[in-house]
């Protein structure tokens, strides 16, 4: 640090502790403001996410891609043992 900042440091210790405002107060204020950011966020998330609606598109796409990948494995399965031939003829004109 540099005495400058050093001095700066100095100078806000002291304007905050002629305010009342030291290190544990400092914390008890950062904790209240986690908390009620914290409720708020679970209650937005609770009242005004469509939580129904997310489960049901997740239901969805993750019911979707499980029976593509299925139904692709039957197929390939299937065509795999599927044997065929082509025979080429000239057309006559």
């Amino acid at each position: 640090m540099t005495i400058e900042q050093i001095e700066l440091r100095k100078m806000l210790t002291q304007m905050l502790a002629d305010n009342g405002i030291n290190r544990e107060t400092i914390v008890d204020f950062v904790k209240s403001i986690v908390e009620e950011k914290v409720e708020k966020a679970i209650y937005r998330t609770v009242h005004e996410v469509d939580i129904d609606g997310m489960v049901r598109g997740t239901v969805r796409e993750t019911t979707k891609r499980a029976l593509q990948e299925e139904v692709s494995k039957k197929v390939r399965a299937t065509l795999s043992s599927v044997s065929i031939s082509l025979e080429c003829h000239e057309v006559p004109r």
